[in-house]
C-alpha cells in the first residue's frame, strides 16, 4: 500500500473504516494515495445506508423519466446510465483528475463518486435544451424524447431543493443540492466530489462573448 497510487472501495458508508482500511488508515502510511469511494447514494444523507440499484439512481436524478417515447412509460436503459456512466465513468474521471492534481501538490485525496450524482451530471445537456426552449425543436424532431416532463412543474419543484444523496425530503441534510438554479436554468450540481479540492457551484456569465473576454483578460 505504501507504493499504491489509487485505492478503490465500494462498501456502504462506514464499512471500510470498521475494517481498518478507511481513508485515514491508508493515507497515514501513504499521503500520496488517491482514495476513491464508489456508492449509489454517497457518504451521507437519508439513503446512504440503504441498498440501491441502477434504476433507483436514475429515477431520483431525473434521468429515467425522459427516456422513452412521448406519451409512453419510461424505458430503463439497461444499466448504462447509472452503473456504467454515472458510476464507473465518473469514478474514472475523478481518479484521473486527482492524480493530475497530485502532480503539483504531491498529495492524494479522497474522491467520492456517487451514482446518483453522476447520473444527474449526465443530464446536463438535456436540462440545457429544456431551459433554452430548444428541446422539442432539436431533440424531439430526431427522437421523441419526453425531455420537458422532468424539467418543469412538479418534478422541478421536488428536485430543486433535493439532497444530493437522498431526494427532496432530505433538503436540510446537505448543503449541496442535486439540482440548482443558474440564472433561471436548472443544472446538476458539480460531481464527483473531491475532499481536498472541492468543485465550486458554477455561476454566470452565460453570455459567450463575455466569457471569452474574461478568458482573454487572464
Amino acid at each position: 500500500m505504501t507504493q499504491a497510487d489509487v485505492f478503490v472501495e465500494g462498501f456502504r458508508p462506514g464499512v471500510a473504516e470498521r475494517l481498518g482500511i478507511g481513508p485515514d488508515d491508508l493515507q497515514a502510511v501513504n499521503p500520496r494515495l488517491v482514495y476513491a469511494r464508489m456508492t449509489g447514494w454517497g457518504q451521507n444523507g437519508p439513503l446512504a445506508d440503504r441498498a440501491g440499484h441502477d434504476i433507483n439512481y436514475l429515477a431520483i436524478s431525473s434521468a429515467l423519466e425522459p427516456i422513452g417515447h412521448a406519451g409512453g412509460r419510461p424505458v430503463p436503459p439497461l444499466n448504462l446510465v447509472g452503473d456504467f456512466g454515472g458510476g464507473g465513468l465518473t469514478m474514472t474521471m475523478c481518479i484521473l483528475a486527482a492524480l493530475f492534481e497530485r502532480n503539483s501538490s504531491g498529495r492524494g485525496q479522497v474522491v467520492d463518486a456517487a451514482m446518483v450524482d453522476g447520473s444527474s451530471l449526465l443530464m446536463s445537456f438535456i436540462h440545457g435544451l429544456g431551459d433554452s426552449g430548444t428541446a422539442h425543436d432539436h431533440v424531439q424532431a430526431a427522437h421523441p424524447l419526453r425531455v420537458d416532463r422532468p424539467l418543469r412543474g412538479e418534478r422541478r419543484v421536488r428536485l430543486a431543493g433535493a439532497d444530493t444523496m437522498g431526494g427532496a425530503e432530505a433538503s436540510t441534510q446537505r448543503s449541496a443540492p442535486l439540482l440548482f438554479d443558474l440564472e433561471g436554468c436548472v443544472q446538476p450540481s458539480p460531481a464527483p466530489r473531491f475532499e481536498r479540492t472541492p468543485t465550486e457551484t458554477p455561476t454566470g456569465p452565460r453570455d459567450a462573448a463575455d466569457l471569452l473576454t474574461r478568458w482573454d483578460s487572464t
